[in-house]
């Protein structure tokens, strides 16, 4: 048995490589940071892969331990991470939350075009210590380039797709703008999305940065059986702006504040072709302050305190007219000790709800660099989720909300060990949360009226597992497996509408060929013994036009064999599908 930690301490001690550039991450901590120094499991998609795929979906498909459920043709997006509902995650654009106050449904409703993605970050694990509520299974901080350049694409496909989509740059500032369309993959599900996205950077000053931000969402489309079996119609709008600057007071000082509005309206029609039947239109704002401060004294570590002040409304046909008055105060902390092979980082906040009272959520995580490249890691943290206005004021015929519920809490337990060398990477976690308080939409088998309720305590216990290996420019393969047990308290003659609908097992592969062909199969098992698997296949390559314009010709296909399930009730995934496109840009 000798033999193995002695390949183990040969195998790392001849890795003389790791990573020159390795990349830099801010959601883990709020601030930048290498990869190698962070003490959580992060997930990074960078712009090259992105622009491999054509939604933001078959993105987020390839993530250990992320799920991901659509109705239609992703026209309705909910990401669960590590057990956790899409209620349970929380959704950032360059580090300021985006959530819905009305429902978690419109959490990925971003104003955003897929081209001026510049990277994801997914945070795995609790992490309300640093950005408050929702943060329970995760956070997927979508962070849009820096800077862009002049460029055009069209595209088309099966069902009567097409695209086209234009960004104009000029220094750090551009304007995005990029229209999708589809006759639908079934009568009831046609769509058509506009997304205008631009960014102004300017400085005032070399210790003074400023960056604003817009971006505008319309979205009309089919939502047959979304809900109920009607042939429904809803439109989605959004509108977030954001003002962001860093300020550079000394060399060890940096203020950071971000002010963000906020406005989506939602307007659906449960029977199109009776629309004076049944019809709602809800229009909720967030708008809101956050400051924070950065401190980096050689002594004591790395120290970042902040304060937010948001305030939620909705202005609904069914729900009503209702607010809500958030304040926050974090802090966190962040020391190395023993020649910096030992990384603690301790953080706690405090969130004060105008209609709950105060919720305090501390975090600590630590991270030992046992050799170069090989890292373990463990931490313990809490969380909450405070309701939605929909959980709490909904009613119809079929749906009832309660406005007593009480915000979630949970605890959650991790330990893991992370390997990087020169091409190759790998890494691996086991997770404990519990929860109480737990809301979900229930019903008895023998009742017809979904009820929202604090059903009590959770416990759930996973396992996450990837690995990437690169062969140069000639091949590059990832895969991942997750395992996710969920206990809890409901009775067996109750049925569950999304706390419990969680896969037991996803794994997932991906190989990718000269960095041109590329092949993802992703597996799913659950609880009922159900199972799906679907193939993703795509071609991309870069071919450059003359000396100042460059091209990339793609064609991806979805759902390659054509497998029929259904994430919800009623609302069948789209088959195979066939999409080619080309993109233009100035060099």
């Amino acid at each position: 048995m000798k033999i193995i930690p002695a390949i183990v301490i040969a195998l790392f001690s001849s890795a003389q490589t790791i990573y020159e550039l390795e990349p830099v991450v801010v959601t883990a901590n709020h601030y930048p940071k290498a990869i190698s120094e962070i003490t959580r499991i992060l997930n990074v998609i960078d712009s090259t892969e992105i622009i491999k795929h054509s939604s933001l979906v078959e993105v987020l498909k390839n993530i250990t331990g992320l799920d991901i459920k659509i109705r239609g043709d992703g026209t309705q997006v909910d990401p669960g991470i590590r057990g956790a509902t899409f209620q349970q995650v929380l959704i950032m654009i360059d580090g300021v939350r985006v959530n819905d106050p009305q429902t978690g449904h419109h959490n990925l409703n971003i104003p955003v075009p897929l081209e001026d993605i510049g990277r994801i970050e997914i945070l795995s694990g609790t992490a309300s210590s640093l950005y408050g509520s929702d943060a329970c299974g995760g956070v997927i901080n979508i962070i849009t380039k820096k800077s862009n350049r002049i460029k055009a694409g069209i595209g088309m496909g099966s069902y009567g797709y097409r695209r086209f989509d234009a960004t104009v740059g000029y220094a750090q500032s551009y304007l995005g703008y990029k229209m999708e369309q589809s006759d639908g993959y079934e009568p009831g599900y046609e769509y058509k999305i506009n997304n205008l996205f631009g960014k102004l950077r300017f400085n005032l000053g070399a210790r003074l940065n400023n960056q604003l931000s817009i971006g505008y969402l319309h979205k009309p489309f089919g939502a047959k059986n979304f809900y109920a079996p009607y042939p429904s119609w809803e439109k989605n709008e959004a509108l977030v702006i954001n003002f962001n600057n860093q300020w550079f007071a000394l060399p060890i000082v940096m203020f950071e504040s971000s002010i963000l509005f906020r406005t989506h309206i939602d307007t659906f029609v449960l029977d199109r072709t009776r629309p004076e039947f049944y019809a709602n239109r809800h229009q909720s704002f967030t708008c809101g302050l956050q400051i924070l401060s950065h401190f980096t004294p050689k002594k004591l570590g790395y120290l970042i305190t902040g304060i937010e002040v948001f305030r939620d409304s909705i202005n609904s046909t069914r729900l009503g007219m209702r607010h809500n008055q958030r304040l926050g105060f974090f802090s966190q902390i962040e020391k190395k000790f023993f020649a910096e092979r030992i990384i603690l980082l301790a953080g706690i906040r405090d969130d004060y709800y105008s209609r709950w009272g105060s919720t305090i959520n501390p975090h600590i995580s630590l991270a030992l660099r046992v050799f170069p490249g090989l890292k373990l890691h463990t931490s313990s943290g809490s969380s909450f989720r405070a309701p939605t206005f929909t959980e709490l004021y909904y009613y119809d015929p079929a749906n009832l909300g309660d406005s007593l519920l009480k915000p979630e809490r949970a605890w959650e337990n991790e330990i893991g060990v992370t390997a990087v060398l020169k091409n190759f990477s790998y890494h691996s976690a086991v997770y404990l949360r519990n929860t109480d308080d737990n809301i979900d939409w229930v019903k008895n088998s023998e009742e017809s009226v979904w009820q929202v309720k604090n059903i009590g305590k959770t416990r759930v216990f996973g396992l996450e597992s990837s690995m990437s290996l690169s062969f140069g420019s000639l091949m590059n393969i990832k895969t991942g497996f997750s395992y996710t047990q969920i206990m809890h308290e409901l009775p067996e003659s109750y049925i569950s509408k999304y706390a419990l609908q969680v896969p037991v097992l996803k794994s997932f592969a991906t190989l990718d060929v000269l960095s041109i062909l590329e092949f993802n199969p992703v597996y799913y098992y659950y609880d009922d013994k159900s199972h799906q698997i679907i193939i993703n296949t795509g071609i991309n390559r870069k071919i450059a036009i003359g000396r100042k314009i460059d091209s990339n010709l793609s064609f991806n296909i979805t759902n390659l064999l054509d497998n029929r399930y259904e994430d919800f009730q009623g609302v069948p995934i789209p088959g195979r599908q066939m999409k080619i496109g080309v993109n233009f840009g100035k060099i």
